[in-house]
């Protein structure tokens, strides 16, 4: 290789890891959070997080009645 394509190819490579090291960070850190959002579901509403986990979609619903006065 000619030594500009090597000192090229050796700043893209240095670029990409850090690149990727930063979206694996970030990646990272939302599942964490999103695992710790599926935690306090299963601990405040047991039978909300078991619905959730078997897909029924009717436990999210939510049903406005107007109050006749």
């Amino acid at each position: 290789m000619e030594p500009i394509t090597t000192l090229g190819t050796a700043i893209a490579t240095a670029f990409l890891t850090k690149v990727f090291d930063k979206a694996n960070d970030k990646l990272s850190k939302a599942l964490i959070d999103k695992t710790g959002q599926a935690a306090k579901i299963r601990e405040h509403s047991p039978e909300t997080a078991k619905a959730l986990e078997t897909g029924n979609e009717g436990v999210l619903s939510v049903e406005i009645k107007a109050f006749n006065m």
